[in-house]
């Protein structure tokens, strides 16, 4: 059944991006999905990178585990950026791609809003028999934000978008050694799995030391 449903989906999205292209997107987000979509100052002097996944478990941990104190320690201080970098899926799981799609046409300003929504909810809206029950329970929360129907449509047949996510992936399977998620970057150390904040904080703490101390 879950097969059925994969391909099923999967041919769904093959078919929606190639009429993509004629399309006009009727939502939030006018850009093409090259804008990178962090939390912290722009120019932080530490940058983490984490590749993740909104289906994952294990994303959703982290960011209900190690990303609190992340923000309160380093991100609300001014040292660490953390870009977020999502999977796109593939033509056997496409179902990462549509609630990434549906954040990133939310536009900057509710990006990270959603984006911890999803994550906090994941449990609720990953349940789902079928394809088309799943892209129900993603618009549901798009329509709490204001999305219309039409514009979540429009929104999860963005190749442009789409393209774009699948470039950054591959950018950080061939950089990074990216292979699942979560996988983090910072600087040359990879953290990978839903690894408690100690396991950052010994990658950051030496970072913050050698940052030139204020006058």
């Amino acid at each position: 059944m879950r097969r059925n449903i994969l391909l099923t989906l999967s041919f769904v999205l093959v078919l929606a991006l190639g009429a993509a292209a004629g399309a006009r997107a009727q939502t939030a987000a006018t850009e093409d999905g090259s804008e990178e979509m962090f939390i912290g100052k722009a120019d932080a002097p530490i940058t983490m990178i984490a590749y993740e996944s909104l289906v994952c478990p294990h994303c959703a941990g982290f960011h209900v585990g190690a990303l609190p104190v992340l923000k309160e320690k380093y991100v609300d201080k001014g040292l660490l950026k953390i870009v977020f970098r999502e999977w796109p899926g593939s033509r056997d799981n496409p179902f990462p791609a549509i609630p990434a799609l549906m954040a990133r046409c939310m536009g900057k300003e509710r990006y990270f809003t959603m984006i911890d929504l999803l994550f906090k909810d994941q449990d609720k809206w990953t349940k789902a028999t079928t394809g088309q029950q799943f892209l129900d329970n993603v618009f549901a929360y798009g329509r709490l934000a204001g999305m219309t129907r039409e514009q979540f449509d429009a929104c999860w047949k963005n190749e442009k978008i789409l393209r774009a996510m699948a470039d950054r992936w591959r950018e950080g399977q061939e950089k990074h050694g990216v292979e699942g998620t979560p996988h983090f970057v910072i600087g040359d150390k990879r953290i990978s799995g839903n690894r408690p904040i100690e396991e950052f904080e010994a990658v950051l703490k030496p970072l913050v030391e050698k940052l030139p101390k204020a006058n």
